[in-house]
Order: C-alpha cells, then sequence, then structure tokens
C-alpha cells in the first residue's frame, strides 16, 4: 500500500497506526488508490443501509492494503469459501508463485 501511495512503508503505518495524519495530497493518494471518497475514509458518509455492499466496500479496502503474496494467499481462500458454497469460482485457481530457487 504504501509502494502505491508513494510513500515509505514506515510512514504509511504511522498513517494506519493513527501516530501521524498524512499531509492533504498524500491524504488523496491514499483515497485514490483505496478508490474511497475522502469523507468515506474520515468516516463521515452515513452507515450504509445495505450491509452487503458494506461487507463488499470492507473487502475491497482490504485488497488494496495487501502485497502479492497475501493476494495469493487471500485467492486460495476465497476459491475455497465459493466451493464450499457448491459454486465455480470465476478466475479458477489462483497463480501459484514460482518455486524458491535460493
Amino acid at each position: 500500500m504504501a509502494r502505491r501511495v508513494g510513500v515509505a512503508a514506515t510512514r504509511y503505518g504511522n498513517y494506519a497506526g493513527d501516530r501521524h495524519e498524512p499531509d492533504l495530497a498524500t491524504f488523496a493518494r491514499i483515497c485514490a488508490v483505496l478508490g474511497v471518497s475522502p469523507t468515506t475514509l474520515l468516516g463521515m458518509d452515513p452507515p450504509s443501509t445495505n450491509p452487503v455492499s458494506s461487507l463488499r466496500a470492507r473487502v475491497l479496502a482490504c485488497l488494496e492494503a495487501l502485497d502479492d503474496e497475501n493476494l495469493r494467499v487471500l485467492a486460495v481462500v476465497a476459491d475455497g469459501l465459493v466451493a464450499r458454497a457448491g459454486r465455480k469460482a470465476p478466475g479458477g485457481p489462483a497463480p501459484r508463485p514460482p518455486p524458491d530457487r535460493g
């Protein structure tokens, strides 16, 4: 996430941990990367009356914060949940990372 926003990981960690606040330009980039409005990120939007919509927004925001390795893990878990529900995952199984040859 920090890389996408264009700040150091420690700086982003300070923002996420409520130790510091970003400047306006950085805040705007965070909103853009997360795909949410500033009012949503500030918690100023009225609560959604649609709980499914709120859950989807929450999951999508989490996706933006994950690195590639954790996205792969999440894809495997999601495939399992879809299969458990008796459905076929739309994208098929998640690609596996190349083997570690080091």
